[in-house]
């Protein structure tokens, strides 16, 4: 400063103005290097800042073993119970309009989430007791032949069922079409899977997932939900696991039928790879801090799903698989991936900190990569779980239905044996509507199929599950090993299984119906929202009030996204020719 004071002062002096000028004007210049001086100081400090903020957020996740699996499988049950919840409290105030419908279920879902983020004794608690509860009713309700709906029927449009009395019985020619019911809209369900129980999990999971991305940031998150440094399982361990089950699971396809590879290709891969580039992306510009042991460097779930599918459609599909080739693949894939793991140092190098991860873009994404084995063999037993619990259900009713319709429709004028044998088949109630409507009694009968299916399935999880834990075998999310395939499809099909003990003739929640049909989209938003929150406010310091404020508000905004995403999606294929 000093320097261009006098510098200035003698090219002043040497243009022969006055003295008081040249030293006003270096006066002035002075004051101007200081103010640039110290606007970059405070930059300075502000990027020391920032840079300080994302050690300390990453150092806050790190190192964390999990909880236990006892404790897991009942905070799990947070999910079903607010199911009940919200059908219970939309019976009850019978609202007619949708928006006051929404709010209410976007309310019940906000505070039971929220308890079991802040309070996960509490949530555990009121979780078992609401389904305890509605399994015990469900039950008397059975025995007494009662109607077991608990959702508000008024939104579900009703079938309308013929009238067929003794008179139209004893005439001598009887009209098929009389005999069929009027088709009505259905509620939409996941594709692949017209079980309404889906709906319900796939939302449920995904809602708890996005609501856990941003709560982890808060210190009154428990650190025993964090998701595990190596070994070990917690309740954001679930998150991936549970979205690679469901993607499978409603990717079950009757024998016979197969997707096309074009479709395959522009509606399930693209999509992934696109936001999977366009996180990146974001997480690359704004300097957004990035646990870098959870996928690699630059690896993320989306490319993880695309993965995933990747290999489905390069490997699975050429072979033509059926649902006992996908569990034989799938079992020898484990198998191999673990020797693997133990004997040949694979977990050693993808734990292990001293492989650099600057060598190869392999090292960089270790973690991502190698996961990819043991997510593809968990998607290929998804699908056969998916076919053994709906697919063959439908099958075998749809080939019951047959030989009932050929029974009730070989009636021909003038055969009398023919006439008697088609009153007595249409007295059973074959032909005659019950009270109950065909749509209620295929709903009980699918899901009373599907809650043994289930229990089945979970049974053998849950009996390997614990072989492993008297073998030794450690769970690891981060390596997605066999331990880990098992506890989630233990998991997942206990929760299914509870989810369907509620919705046997209840169609999903409108919410559930919403986020179900967006899911990609509802995370994606979910993750600009985690974003937005996080170079706003320092979440570590966020005091347990503003915190609880602040994830009422997203969770709502998120809930908000997914109605609005749900109706313009609907809108675009309904202007669709």
């Amino acid at each position: 400063s000093w320097c261009l004071y006098v510098t200035v002062t003698l090219t002043h002096a040497t243009s022969k103005p006055s003295l008081p000028q040249c030293i006003c004007t270096a006066h002035r210049l002075t004051e101007r290097v200081a103010r640039v001086n110290s606007v970059g100081m405070e930059g300075q400090d502000v990027a020391r800042h920032h840079h300080q903020g994302n050690v300390d957020k990453v150092a806050f996740v790190t190192g964390h073993l999990g909880g236990s699996i006892l404790e897991l499988a009942i905070m799990l049950t947070c999910c079903p119970a607010t199911v009940i919840l919200s059908k219970s409290i939309g019976a009850q105030l019978s609202f007619r309009n949708q928006r006051f419908q929404l709010c209410v279920q976007v309310a019940v879902f906000s505070s039971m989430y929220l308890t079991l983020v802040a309070a996960p004794t509490v949530a555990s608690a009121i979780s078992v007791v609401v389904c305890v509860s509605a399994l015990l009713r469900r039950n008397n309700a059975k025995n007494s032949g009662g109607n077991t709906d608990v959702a508000d029927q008024h939104t579900l449009p009703q079938p309308t069922e013929p009238q067929i009395t003794e008179k139209h019985l004893s005439t001598d020619t009887i009209s098929r079409d009389s005999l069929k019911p009027q088709p009505q809209p259905q509620p939409h369900s996941p594709k692949g899977c017209g079980r309404w129980w889906m709906t319900e999990f796939r939302a449920g999971m995904m809602l708890l997932t996005c609501l856990c991305i941003l709560a982890v940031d808060f210190r009154l998150f428990p650190s025993r939900f964090i998701k595990c440094e190596t070994v070990g399982i917690s309740l954001m361990d679930m998150g991936v696991g549970t979205m690679v089950f469901n993607t499978g699971f409603v990717s079950q396809r009757p024998l016979g039928q197969r997707r096309s590879v074009t479709r395959a290709v522009t509606h399930r891969i693209l999509p992934l790879v696109a936001l999977g580039v366009l996180r990146l992306a974001a997480v690359r510009a704004t300097d957004y801090h990035q646990h870098v042991t959870e996928y690699g460097v630059h690896w993320n779930f989306f490319f993880t799903t695309a993965a995933v599918q990747i290999i489905d459609l390069v490997v699975a599909r050429p072979l033509h698989l059926n649902p006992a080739m996908e569990l034989a693949l799938a079992g020898a894939l484990l198998g191999c991936y673990e020797w693997l793991l133990i004997r040949n140092g694979l977990q050693a190098y993808v734990f292990g900190n001293e492989w650099p991860r600057s060598r190869s873009l392999l090292d960089q994404n270790r973690e991502g990569i190698i996961s990819c084995i043991g997510y593809f063999a968990l998607f290929l037993l998804a699908k056969a779980i998916g076919h053994f619990v709906v697919v063959k259900e439908q099958q075998a009713k749809s080939k019951h239905e047959v030989q009932e319709s050929m029974a009730c429709h070989s009636h021909q004028p003038g055969h009398r044996h023919r006439d008697s044998e088609y009153k007595q088949t249409c007295s059973k109630g074959s032909c005659i509507p019950n009270k109950q409507s065909p749509r209620a009694q295929s709903d009980t009968n699918n899901s009373d199929s599907d809650r043994w299916r289930l229990g089945l399935v979970a049974g053998i999880a849950w009996l390997l599950v614990y072989l492993e834990y008297l073998a030794g075998f450690e769970i690891s999310r981060r390596l997605c090993n066999f331990s880990y395939v098992t506890i989630v499809i233990a998991l997942s099909a206990s929760s299914c299984a509870m989810f369907a003990t509620d919705s046997t003739t209840s169609a999903p929640l409108s919410l559930s119906q919403a986020v179900s049909s967006t899911l990609l989209p509802t995370f994606l938003v979910a993750n600009l929202l985690t974003g937005l929150t996080n170079m706003s406010i320092d979440t570590l310091a966020a005091s347990t009030c503003l915190s609880l404020v602040v994830l009422c508000v997203y969770f709502g905004a998120v809930c908000t996204a997914s109605i609005l995403l749900n109706r313009v999606l609907h809108n675009q294929k309904t202007k669709t020719p």
